[in-house]
């Protein structure tokens, strides 16, 4: 029995991936001993998918040694400071930025010193502005015994049609070896995940088209989407219609009149969204059921993490298969 902790945890991707491994591997055995949360929208989302789980609030404030023991801890913390979507402020500690929370981790690290820890973030992590603090970090962890590992990942070549980088640092407490699994490529479409009755209020309007579309100032860099395209990546903000968001192009435009645009143009809906994360409309279901409001639902799956790429990595640190190829950094 696989015992787990899953900090930031979000509506529970981790523990999604967790399923997949168990779908493949029916003798796998897990427990979540406990969650770290503070979002209530994300923490009704996670109680509908997964039941109830002793979920310790704010990572900050939680004494450790009242937790259960566990094998496997994961942590995605806040990635705003570091995403090029945001103010870029960092996560140095003792900064006081969301990011920064990252460093609280070590807390429940040295308390429970568990086997595995898997961590997530932007792949501006391992750009130059910040590859500082995830040097730093990573030697932290080699202080305590661990051997870490980090690649990045992306959704796009784990079935998912998103183009959607991360970096994931694997640590194994000891001296053990982890190998990163290997896409195996774009095997679904963005045509395959769309619903094909949408209600109006997902479209856009003209005025908001325009906006997009024009060259000059406002949404300049925006991408429409044919069908058969990958999606770009999908932001927590995106119930905001943005610079840099991704839309679909669809079609004629029945209402199209003279001056108007030719074709229509619209988001993606909740569910969209959710598959584009790696999610089962089955799981998507009770999500949409729980009565969050679409903002809501764009933002938990915008923070969240693929199912697709955890489950492939779960596979290898519990089912691990040689792969030919070695890449132990990114």
């Amino acid at each position: 029995m696989i015992r787990v902790f899953e900090a930031f945890s979000g509506y529970g991707s981790q523990a999604l991936g967790l399923n997949r491994l168990k779908e493949t591997h029916p003798e796998f055995a897990y427990e979540v001993v406990g969650i770290s949360e503070i979002d209530r929208y994300a923490l009704q989302a996670y109680k509908s998918l997964h039941g109830h789980c002793p979920n310790y609030g704010d990572i900050s404030k939680i004494d450790w040694s009242s937790v259960p023991n566990f094998d496997l801890f994961t942590y995605s913390s806040p990635c705003q400071d570091f995403s090029s979507a945001g103010k870029r402020q960092g996560g140095e500690e003792g900064s006081g930025t969301r990011s920064s929370l990252l460093w609280e981790c070590r807390k429940a690290i040295i308390e429970k010193k568990p086997r595995w820890l898997l961590m997530e973030n932007v792949s501006a992590l391992v750009q130059s502005k910040f590859l500082t603090i995830f040097n730093k970090w990573q030697a932290e962890l080699e202080s305590y015994g661990y051997r870490n590992f980090a690649k990045v990942l992306n959704a796009k070549d784990f079935g998912v049609p998103q183009n959607r980088e991360r970096v994931f640092l694997v640590s194994v407490l000891g001296d053990c070896q982890f190998q990163f699994p290997h896409g195996a490529g774009k095997d679904v479409s963005l045509k395959d995940i769309l619903e094909t009755d949408v209600d109006e209020r997902f479209y856009l309007s003209d005025k908001s088209i325009e906006r997009v579309t024009r060259d000059n100032k406002g949404f300049r860099g925006s991408k429409l989407l044919g069908e058969e395209d990958i999606s770009g990546t999908l932001l927590a903000s995106y119930a905001k219609i943005q610079r840099g968001d991704t839309y679909i192009k669809v079609g004629e435009n029945k209402l199209h009149r003279k001056g108007d645009y030719p074709f229509r143009i619209r988001r993606f809906t909740p569910k969209e969204s959710f598959r584009l994360m790696g999610l089962q409309d089955g799981e998507i279901d009770i999500i949409l059921s729980a009565n969050i409001s679409n903002t809501q639902m764009y933002h938990m799956a915008g923070n969240s993490i693929v199912v697709n790429v955890l489950s492939a990595l779960f596979e290898q640190m519990f089912y691990p298969k040689k792969i030919k190829e070695i890449n132990l950094f990114y």
